[in-house]
């Protein structure tokens, strides 16, 4: 909060779907070692596996794959009465047609959303109420 306003921070992870990119540039298929330039899939492939195909990278990430819808709400002098923060995942673990499209995060990833989104918070004397599968801000 800055003088009873909000600010959010990083919730450009609301959605995402770059592995449905359709071109990259050449000096992404050689960065990996990619011979076909037809299959962006293949870039996917390699940045987010390692040698063994085991998962690497953003995809290991879970931080990278929740985030949260806030929702403002203001009275009639325009002032903010609280700011509603409702819990999503990015489908970390889903297969490619499924991975990067928003749900509401599960009970217990919610909580974990929360309980981080509320220490990082913290610091900057912002207190985040947990109250179920959302978190409140009140100014």
């Amino acid at each position: 909060m800055y003088d009873g306003r909000p600010i959010f921070y990083s919730l450009g992870n609301f959605i995402d779907q770059r592995e449905y990119t359709t071109q990259f540039p050449p000096d992404m298929f050689d960065r990996y070692d990619i011979d076909d330039y037809t299959k962006p899939s293949k870039v996917f492939d390699a940045r987010w596996t390692d040698e063994d195909g085991n998962p690497g990278g953003d995809l290991v990430d879970r931080h990278w794959w929740r985030s949260v819808i806030p929702v403002c709400t203001f009275g009639a002098d325009g002032e903010l009465d609280e700011v509603e923060l409702h819990p999503i995942s990015l489908q970390q673990d889903a297969g490619r047609p499924h991975r990067g499209t928003p749900i509401r995060a599960t009970e217990d990833t919610a909580a974990e959303i929360l309980a981080t989104l509320s220490d990082l918070s913290a610091e900057f004397g912002t207190e985040i109420e947990i109250d179920g599968d959302r978190g409140i801000i009140r100014p």
